[in-house]
């Protein structure tokens, strides 16, 4: 990992780290379940 990458993202990760703190953590996987299928991408959520 390159700094030069960190800055280019470092916008983006902080927004979604803002919005991941804001909102419990099961309605931000509901909401991320439902967002990928809605693209067609099927993913395996897995219960820590």
């Amino acid at each position: 990992m390159s700094i030069k990458n960190d800055n280019l993202i470092g916008k983006d990760k902080r927004k979604v780290n803002q919005s991941f703190i804001q909102m419990p953590l099961s309605r931000f996987k509901d909401k991320l379940i439902n967002k990928c299928r809605q693209l067609g991408i099927h993913i395996h959520v897995i219960n820590e």
